[in-house]
């Protein structure tokens, strides 16, 4: 256990290293919400925070970012309400965040899709009240099919809708499952009209 906190603290070094020189290179300070959360070894902030020159150097660090274990970003704006959700974070409406911006949100999910593709440790990727767009969301799932790692995904109050909302593809290779769990699957798929895609091979129980 204490190694891997040392491991994950270790490569949370390495993220905030490289940022603060992107930062440095650009002459702007590296912003306290995101430095803090890499003190514990993640990356967890809340994106209404940031202003549009502050995610260059962010987005650029995380697109090469192959070490952290959970990414949790979060937007608490509410635009009906002008603020972020609670008194002390209030945000009036002549200043909407830049995560807000689709260009922004979009280049997020490029940075994204490059980390998740590449990463051999990232296991939680949470995006909670973000207003992803349908090219958010393509360019995300380029990356999410590609991710040897990721068991948790969370969109938790993200606008997305029905649109594209579909399973295509189910790999469960080597999954360790049996006869009985075949079963279930059966059942779970009876009414499913989109997959395309079932793999179950290397499960010699079924």
């Amino acid at each position: 256990m204490i190694h891997s906190v040392k491991l994950r603290r270790d490569s949370a070094a390495d993220f905030a290293s490289h940022y603060e020189y992107l930062c440095a290179l650009q002459d702007s300070v590296p912003l306290p919400a995101v430095r803090a959360s890499l003190r514990e070894g993640v990356l967890d902030f809340n994106a209404d925070r940031l202003r549009g020159v502050d995610w260059a150097p962010l987005l650029s660090t995380l697109k090469i970012n192959k070490d952290l274990p959970l990414i949790c970003i979060k937007s608490f704006f509410q635009p009906w309400l002008g603020e972020t959700g609670c008194d002390r974070n209030k945000v009036y409406r002549s200043r909407v965040p830049a995560i807000r911006n689709k260009d922004v949100t979009f280049q997020l999910c490029k940075a994204l899709k490059c980390c998740v593709s590449a990463s051999g440790a990232l296991r939680n990727l949470e995006l909670n009240g973000l207003v992803l767009r349908e090219r958010d969301l393509t360019m995300l799932t380029k990356g999410l099919n590609k991710s040897a790692t990721l068991v948790h995904l969370c969109l938790a109050n993200c606008p997305i809708g029905d649109g594209g909302l579909e399973t295509k593809a189910l790999d469960l290779q080597q999954c360790g499952l049996t006869s009985e769990g075949a079963k279930a699957l059966l059942k779970a798929l009876e009414s499913n009209r989109t997959l395309v895609v079932l793999d179950i091979r290397k499960n010699p129980l079924v």
